[in-house]
């Protein structure tokens, strides 16, 4: 499959290039290609994390007070309560 041409604006191609120059990059393609990579990891993240917000919004409140639940972290985790 043909890769089509882009345009990029000057700025854009001097930092890629610049980068290429200090050894980050092997070139400018590459360069654009990790940033779409890590641009797609951290779309991933954010919405693996969203996903989690929600499943913990959906949950609703736990009735007990906040005091008796650090309490059971702390013996569950720590093996004392205080």
């Amino acid at each position: 499959m043909a890769t089509p041409p882009l345009i990029l604006p000057e700025t854009a191609l001097g930092w890629a290039r610049l980068q290429v120059a200090a050894g980050k990059v092997a070139s400018v393609e590459a360069y654009f290609v990790d940033l779409a990579r890590r641009d797609q990891n951290e779309a991933e993240e954010t919405a693996y994390l969203q996903a989690v917000i929600d499943e913990g919004l959906a949950s609703g409140v736990d009735p007990r007070p906040a005091e008796q639940i650090f309490a059971e972290v702390r013996t569950k985790y720590f093996g004392r309560n205080g």
